[in-house]
């Protein structure tokens, strides 16, 4: 088996992302078998029986929500190619070229990445929010993609990435972080720190469906509460992680905190709007985090 395609799913639908990794199979002329894992959703997943019908597909179902870590390593266990391409589900392959260019450069190094855009069509008031900071995200990354991003400045995520089997042997996900946030990141470093190298292609992967602002910034949240527990072991691979660091060392963290607690209603209003400003929302992320960690260090009370 040359290429194993692995789609961890969870409360969200793939049908039309597996058809469209079928449809570009067929061109590769290779072996390819596609592996699609639910991590125990809890939405309607009887679109599950149908793709299991559908030819090369195997469908897996976890007994219990294991978690982003443990169901990508599961499929990596499952899987029987050499090399192994994970895809999240809820995002769309729109290049017709998607899986050629993933294919064609799989000798350029250990790991594959192509990239993350995000549609115009995804643009609505009650997710500009997302939609605003991924695209700006692209459009910072794609600037860099000539200089061949490191590891070192880049955050890896997982959204599709093409990886060797024997690489995901040596640095699995962290099957210790359960909830939101960060296990990819945490994963492109270790994987650095290992000597694994990284190719980056333009084969961006487009995100489809996008949360509502209240929901993201729970889940911001959520991802930086993650962030703070994780800082020993992400430390300066963080900017957030940096810059309070200096904040700290210059007696300036309290001030900031002060400032995001007086502030923090109106920014709220700002985040949760139609017209959500990235500004904000970086100050919003640095005083969430520096609360984070001054009541998990008892500075507070």
């Amino acid at each position: 088996m040359t290429l194993s395609i692995l789609i961890p799913v969870y409360n969200d639908d793939a049908q039309a992302l597996v058809a469209k990794v079928l449809e570009q199979v067929s061109a590769l002329r290779e072996s390819v078998e596609v592996i699609v894992a639910d991590d125990y959703s809890t939405t309607d997943t009887a679109w599950l029986d149908g793709v299991a019908l559908w030819p090369n597909v195997r469908v897996c179902r976890n007994a219990r929500n294991l978690g982003r870590a443990a169901n990508r390593n599961g499929l990596a266990a499952m899987a029987q190619g050499q090399w192994l391409l994970y895809l999240d589900a809820g995002n769309v392959i729109a290049d017709p070229d998607f899986l050629a260019k993933y294919y064609a450069a799989r000798d350029e190094a250990d790991i594959v990445v192509g990239g993350v855009t995000v549609s115009e069509a995804t643009c609505t008031p009650q997710c500009s929010l997302r939609w605003r900071y991924e695209h700006q995200a692209a459009r910072r990354y794609h600037d860099a993609m000539a200089a061949h991003r490191s590891l070192d400045d880049w955050p890896f995520r997982s959204a599709a990435f093409l990886v060797r089997r024997d690489v995901m042997a040596r640095v699995a996900f962290d099957e210790r972080l359960v909830g939101y946030g960060y296990e990819d990141v945490l994963f492109g470093i270790e994987a650095r720190q290992c000597g694994i190298t990284v190719a980056h292609i333009d084969a961006p992967i487009e995100l489809d469906r996008l949360e509502s602002n209240d929901v993201f910034l729970a889940k911001t949240q959520e991802a930086l509460t993650a962030l703070y527990s994780l800082r020993s072991r992400i430390g300066s691979h963080s900017p957030l992680v940096r810059l309070s660091n200096l904040l700290e060392a210059m007696h300036l963290s309290g001030a900031v905190r002060l400032a995001y607690h007086l502030l923090r209603k109106p920014l709220r209003r700002n985040l949760l709007s139609s017209d959500p400003s990235l500004r904000v929302f970086a100050f919003y992320k640095l005083g969430f985090y520096l609360t984070i960690a001054a009541e998990r260090s008892h500075k507070m009370p």
